[in-house]
């Protein structure tokens, strides 16, 4: 045994095999991408039932929907740098603990002020267990299942998206009114409530759960990462944890200049003061690899790419349960049964307007169950979308499938702008929707393969902040666009994400490459 030759990561990973451990974490791992999911969609849906008890104009919907965004842009590069210095695992259980504290706040909201307060602190909490998710996913899976399983994670967020308008569909047509002293509360204030049980529970689960292998042998930490792979072997096999034939890992730990020794006789706060300067002194040394070739042009590329695909994503997407909602009530009201959604962005703006400035007319306001349905609808079509896709990735490569999803995104887009009637529309929303989404996890796929596991968290981090940045201009400009006309949007939509699909071409193919 003395004479036994170090094991790598992969090595080390592809003995442990695939089994009920990485059953569990991603079972785990589904809750906790779902509290994700509701905290950033969440406001979409109240919108139809909450405006006008918040005499919401146009505009405050698109702050509504983007708030959370803006909260997420504030807390991406901190959380990424203490996942990169400090662990993955301990980000995920304090982010999101955090964010269910916050959604229980907005529960609580009594005005708009109050609201987007809240919404904000909840995006600032789970920026991080989001982005820590994918590297933490990527790094406890070898090369032989990463890809298939960064897909999965995907389709785990269209999970997401699928129960969110299922439980609107449950809870939101119900007319619910009461007040406890001095706090009034409608039935949207308890569908917010609601969503935030996953992020407590996933919290909760996360404990059971060991850090990233991988994250440890880069800090030197061999000897815990050793005890992880057991845990795992064992977990998978069945076999005890003693049985593992790895008993030496290699060291994958970059090079650190040695450290200041530390007094052991040293105050305990002293010395952790000492501890966090010398871990922001490595964290930046790090990071410096980022600004160099060959990873500042990947780099740019990624956040480029995601910067204009949420942009034109999100935007629809949380516009999307308004459209739907304003379809069904002028189905209703109107003599036409056919509307084009040109007409019901009409109408959507039209009816916001009149909510807005009746304030003689006390709100009772109630959004039918049929309402929602076009959202299940829409979300189950991105489910087995994201099924479908996990298949063909050892087949196509995920450059290709990254192509192929844009490319039907902008054909998608100005195929809502041309819908004619209520089935054309839900297609092509079910269609841009995929697609897009598709994309957009196949752009964070891409990063976590090309950028090594030092820099791999703040990339992730970055890259999905360029995209909520997008998201934030996106749903502040919609309303602008949409009182402009119906071509406006569309035609922005479709626009970026074309120059995205330009950008993809010139990514390397990394279905096949090893983490490092």
């Amino acid at each position: 045994m003395a004479d036994e030759p170090p094991s790598d990561f992969e090595t080390a990973m592809k003995i442990c095999g695939f089994g009920k451990f990485n059953i569990y974490l991603l079972l785990v791992i589904v809750i906790a991408i779902a509290a994700t999911t509701f905290e950033t969609s969440s406001m979409s849906y109240i919108l139809p039932t909450a405006e006008c008890d918040l005499r919401l104009s146009l505009l405050q919907k698109g702050i509504l929907n983007a708030i959370t965004y803006t909260g997420t842009i504030l807390s991406a590069v901190p959380w990424g740098f203490i996942a990169d210095t400090m662990g993955r695992k301990q980000v995920i259980i304090y982010g999101l603990l955090l964010d269910g504290v916050f959604t229980m706040g907005a529960a609580l909201s009594q005005n708009i002020t109050q609201l987007m307060i809240f919404k904000f602190l909840g995006g600032f909490a789970v920026c991080g267990p989001f982005a820590v998710i994918m590297s933490y996913v990527s790094e406890l899976h070898g090369k032989d299942h990463r890809s298939q399983v960064m897909m999965v994670v995907g389709l785990m967020k269209g999970t997401g998206f699928l129960i969110l308008p299922i439980l609107a569909y449950f809870i939101l047509p119900y007319h619910i009114a009461f007040k406890i002293w001095v706090l009034k509360f409608h039935t949207w204030q308890i569908f917010v409530a609601t969503t935030a049980i996953p992020s407590l529970i996933s919290a909760i689960l996360i404990v059971f759960l060991p850090e990233s292998p991988k994250f440890l042998m880069t800090k030197g930490k061999n000897e815990e990462a050793l005890k992880v792979f057991q845990i795992i072997y064992a977990v998978n096999t069945g076999r005890n944890k003693s049985e593992y034939p790895i008993k030496i890992l290699s060291n994958e730990a970059p090079f650190r200049p040695p450290r200041v020794s530390i007094d052991s006789n040293t105050k305990y706060f002293r010395r952790r003061s000492i501890e966090a300067q010398q871990n922001l002194s490595e964290g930046f040394k790090q990071l410096r690899p980022m600004f160099s070739s060959p990873y500042i042009v990947l780099a740019v590329f990624v956040y480029t790419m995601n910067f204009f695909v949420i942009m034109g994503q999100n935007t629809l997407r949380l516009w999307l349960p308004q459209i739907f909602a304003s379809l069904t009530e002028f189905q209703v009201k109107q003599t036409t049964t056919n509307p084009s959604m040109c007409t019901i962005l009409e109408y959507n703006v039209n009816k916001t307007e009149l909510l807005r400035f009746d304030e003689m007319t006390e709100c009772d306001v109630h959004i039918s169950a049929e309402s929602y349905t076009p959202n299940i609808i829409v979300a189950a079509v991105g489910f087995f979308g994201y099924i479908g896709v996990a298949l063909l990735v050892p087949y196509l490569g995920t450059k290709n499938i990254l192509s192929i999803g844009l490319g039907l995104s902008v054909l998608s887009n100005f195929g809502m702008f041309l819908s004619f009637n209520y089935l054309t529309v839900l297609l092509a929303s079910a269609a841009f929707i995929t697609f897009s989404s598709i994309a957009v996890t196949t752009i964070i796929n891409v990063s976590v393969d090309v950028f090594p596991t030092t820099m791999r968290t703040m990339v992730v981090v970055l890259v999905m902040t360029f995209g909520r940045l997008g998201a934030v201009l996106g749903n502040v400009l919609f309303p602008v666009l949409i009182s402009l006309g119906c071509l406006p949007p569309f035609l922005t939509v479709g626009g970026v994400i074309f120059v995205a699909l330009i950008i993809s071409l010139f990514l390397p193919n990394t279905s096949k490459m090893a983490l490092r």
